[in-house]
């Protein structure tokens, strides 16, 4: 987050910069406060919609690779820390 931007303000700056996709904040799914590193912070998972994916290009100082699955195939592996997220995300879906 930059110092002048909101929550939805970052993370389409963040989607725009790590992959070159525009992004649409649909809503917020989830809030969940958490300590790392003895400090605190506040995690917002968003759901957002792009439109157009042709211009996906991933920043390489970012990410090494990316890849599509549908609900049933997003790993559920208890040491990955977005399972919390994964499992909020199918139930409303599924």
């Amino acid at each position: 987050m930059e110092e002048d931007e909101t929550n939805e303000q970052g993370i389409v700056r963040e989607i725009k910069e790590e992959t070159n996709l525009d992004a649409k904040i649909l809503r917020i799914l989830n809030t969940e406060t958490l300590v790392a590193n003895n400090e605190p912070w506040i995690k917002i998972l968003f759901e957002v919609m792009v439109d157009d994916f042709s211009n996906l290009k991933l920043n390489p100082t970012e990410h090494v690779e990316y890849k599509w699955v549908t609900l049933d195939e997003i790993p559920n592996d208890s040491e990955n820390s977005l399972v919390n997220d994964f499992e909020i995300y199918k139930n409303i879906y599924k």
